[in-house]
């Protein structure tokens, strides 16, 4: 799945089947296995995994285990709802297709039920009260994604028409704190003139089924709003599997609460540890020591190229750095290639190339930050970062296939507008 369009999903901009590629078509090279990882045992080098589709078809979990050479841990991380009281039990989140197409399936039936005749006014207003948690690019997208969506059901509920309400929760002074200061507040201008209320400085203390309970910062004070759906987009943690994993490393091996590596992505063990060289970790589940990357897909896409030409390249893993030696089995052309041409005798340490950040508003509108690496390129709102914001995310579909089907999801909502069909 693009998680980029999980927003999009959320409110039926794109279809969830458009933005996904199965494993098998995308790489049928590759031997994909439909589990769960739970456990690591580094010494026997095998991963303890549950089959998912087996487990519901069976009624029980189905467990085995996977044996290893090399082992890539890229689980990434999920949504931290325990700051808040009820967040787990009584919010949505927006991490899977699963989560976009739930929090669809919500938005359509608490439409459906304010329309009916039996309701009143206040209860309809409740029910049409969507608030996000959160004010990074996720939460502000959807917000966007949801004003656009207000304004597609006004001919399908005419009586509903003022009511759709969209609010923002940040417990920090600003929203979307990868932008800068002018770009911020372009976001949550638009976003306001959508008819998204923004509410900072103020974090969620409880989530109810039908309100949140907030605390006001400045203030020093809580109350209460009445809601039909809470999106929980603040925060994430780690997972279950990751937290076994870090159960069984050296202090060396962890680092703030995730996996520590070293800059060749290899696990921070100790050169004599039996699992040196073997095991290796990134996305949002690792750490590179001695930096501090953003939390973004682009980090761990361009984490999951270098290990790709890493590994291709047969470096000794064992060595620090690793280096490729002569008796290395890569063929005469890869090894005038490699060591000849592009001087890799030794691995390179993995870089991120920051290439900028884009986040929709709603409307045609969008932001976007354009750089390579350090150096600034563009800064740009409004129809041009739009442009630049649906070309890019075109672009960066997997498959021919997705790009088409996006085109022609982009295609039908602007000529029909949003699906509001409960499925």
């Amino acid at each position: 799945i693009f998680t980029p369009f999980l927003p999009a999903i959320a409110v039926g901009t794109v279809d969830a089947r458009s933005a996904s590629e199965t494993v098998r078509r995308s790489n049928p090279l590759v031997e994909y296995v439909d589990a769960k990882a739970i456990d690591v045992d580094f010494k026997e080098k095998t991963v303890e995994i549950e089959y998912t589709t087996l487990g519901a078809a069976y009624d029980k979990a189905v467990q085995a285990e996977i044996s290893y050479d090399k082992l890539i841990i890229a689980t990434g991380v999920q949504v931290n709802t325990a700051i808040a009281q009820g967040a787990n039990e009584y919010s949505f989140k927006l991490k899977t297709a699963e989560d976009a197409i739930q929090l669809r399936r919500a938005i359509t039936t608490r439409l459906e039920r304010a329309a009916q005749t039996n309701i009143d006014q206040e209860e309809r207003r409740r029910l049409l009260t969507f608030v996000i948690c959160g004010g990074g690019p996720t939460a502000i997208e959807l917000a966007g994604e949801l004003s656009d969506f207000n304004n597609d059901i006004k001919a399908r509920f005419p009586k509903l028409e003022s009511m759709p309400k969209v609010i923002v929760i940040e417990a920090a002074p600003n929203i979307l704190p990868p932008f800068s200061q002018e770009q911020r507040a372009i976001a949550q201008e638009t976003l306001e003139n959508a008819g998204v209320q923004f509410i900072l400085n103020t974090f969620v203390k409880e989530v109810s089924h039908s309100s949140v309970t907030l605390f006001d910062r400045k203030e020093e004070k809580s109350y209460n709003i009445p809601c039909g759906i809470v999106v929980w987009a603040a925060g994430t943690t780690t997972l279950p599997f990751i937290q076994n994993i870090l159960s069984k490393l050296p202090e060396s091996g962890k680092e703030k609460g995730k996996i520590a590596v070293d800059q060749w992505l290899r696990l921070n063990f100790d050169k004599e540890h039996h699992a040196f060289g073997d095991v290796y970790a990134l996305g949002d589940c690792a750490h590179i020591i001695g930096t501090s990357l953003p939390q973004t897909a682009q980090v761990a896409s361009q984490a999951g190229a270098y290990l790709a030409r890493y590994f291709n390249r047969r470096y000794d893993t064992k060595s620090t750095p690793p280096i490729i030696h002569t008796q290395s089995y890569l063929s005469p052309f890869e090894k005038i290639w490699i060591t000849g041409f592009r001087q890799a005798t030794e691995a390179p340490k993995f870089s991120f190339l920051n290439l900028g950040i884009l986040a929709y508003l709603g409307a045609g509108q969008a932001l976007a930050r354009v750089q390579l690496g350090n150096i600034p390129l563009r800064n740009a709102d409004g129809k041009e970062a739009f442009a630049i914001w649906r070309s890019v995310y075109l672009a960066k579909q997997v498959s021919t296939r997705s790009r088409i089907l996006v085109l022609l999801d982009w295609f039908k909502t602007r000529l029909f507008g949003r699906d509001i069909t409960r499925l």
